[in-house]
């Protein structure tokens, strides 16, 4: 790969803060930051000095009140994209660091070398001519990071964008599930250009804000909702609940699953391995439960498809917790629960978060049966 000689600054939530805003304007206040108000998690024993969210130390489920981001689609003229990691480089020169977020600078196609707050950038492939729509980010193959990033302003742009003559610009490599929500959204393949592995030159470039999962904006849960309400949901008979196995994956596997899945068996769950079904199959299978239960994972993302009032259980990992699904479930009048499980050889867990994010670990059985039998007693979890 060629790397030009250009030095580009990476500056901290600029786009946040309205800095540098001489390179973009505001096209849309999709919504305000506001206060939210949690569900109460029922049940929820986290440890006194628990990860909160990613990178951060603190009681993750502590705060029953807390701030969303604001969410605003922006445009920027003369912008440089850096491949499928969708990282747009302004005209004089620099990158908002939000944009950087789960990029793989360890991976071949990545179009850039990263030195302290500086970028290396690959030279430019082509030039798109015309205005276009950023349909992704580098989270993109992570099916709840395209379900909370990616879906909602896709869906905003069929809505508003498709027909004035705006391209639509999505990453070459797109799984399975992310073109299968494409053709449920109802974008055709003439409205779409795709980015590989390449630095491509744009006239003018439309593209949303970040966001945190632990402080989801408003308007992409009621772009959600405005997309699940497009679906033809089938009602099929009410199944007592399922388990979300996640036997597919090798990082944060719980040990002992295979007690776990006998006992949410005896209890009348079906097991199912979201990764090996269908996104209509997912939405299904979640839209007629009663009650979810499974281990932190992208699976999860599939609770905004609950009808109101199903009940959720997410089991956690010792040492980090995500608000994610909680913050979801409360959106969706669900009822929320935690378990904190125990991980193994994690001495150094408080220095090396990223190592014990993807620890194996077990879960209490006991906590398990305590819970459903509070269901079944139509205890209000």
């Amino acid at each position: 790969m060629i790397f030009s000689s250009a030095d580009i600054r990476v500056i901290e939530h600029a786009l946040d803060n309205g800095r540098y805003n001489e390179d973009y304007c505001v096209t849309e206040i999709l919504s305000e930051s506001t206060t939210f108000h949690h569900v109460k998690p029922i049940p929820c024993a986290p440890l006194p000095r628990q990860f909160g969210f990613w990178f951060h130390i603190g009681p993750g489920f502590a705060p029953l009140e807390s701030s969303t981001y604001h969410h605003n689609l922006l445009s920027a003229d003369n912008v440089k994209l850096l491949g499928q990691d969708g990282i747009p480089v302004f005209r004089n020169g620099w990158v908002d660091s939000t944009s950087l977020n789960y990029c793989r600078e360890d991976l071949p196609g990545c179009q850039f070398q990263r030195t302290e707050d500086r970028l290396r950038i690959a030279v430019s492939d082509r030039v798109l001519r015309g205005k276009y729509f950023l349909g992704f980010n580098a989270g993109y193959s992570n099916y709840a990071h395209w379900l909370t990033d990616q879906l909602p302003l896709l869906w905003h742009y069929r809505q508003a964008y498709m027909d004035k003559d705006v391209g639509l610009l999505l990453p070459r490599d797109l799984p399975t599930f992310a073109q299968n929500y494409i053709a449920m959204i109802g974008i055709p393949k003439s409205a779409v250009t795709l980015i590989g592995d390449e630095v491509v030159d744009i006239d003018t470039l439309l593209f949303g804000t970040a966001f945190s999962f632990d402080a989801i904006p408003n308007s992409v849960v009621n772009l959600l909702k405005s997309f699940r309400e497009s679906l033809t949901l089938t009602d099929l008979p009410r199944r007592k609940g399922i388990y979300i196995s996640r036997r597919d994956t090798t990082i944060r596997t719980l040990l002992n699953e295979k007690a776990v899945c006998a006992l949410m068996q005896q209890a009348g769950f079906d097991i199912i391995v979201p990764g090996e079904m269908s996104v209509q199959a997912q939405i299904d299978a979640f839209y007629r439960a009663d009650i979810v239960i499974g281990c932190h994972g992208a699976g999860m993302a599939n609770i905004i498809y609950c009808k109101p009032g199903t009940r959720v259980l997410e089991l956690f990992p010792e040492y980090t917790v995500s608000a994610h699904f909680w913050m979801l479930a409360s959106y969706f009048d669900l009822r929320y629960g935690a378990i904190f499980g125990t991980s193994f050889d994690q001495d150094r867990a408080f220095e090396d978060q990223a190592g014990s994010w993807d620890a194996p670990f077990v879960v209490q059985e006991d906590a398990l049966i305590e819970y459903l039998r509070a269901a079944d007693d139509g205890d209000p979890l």
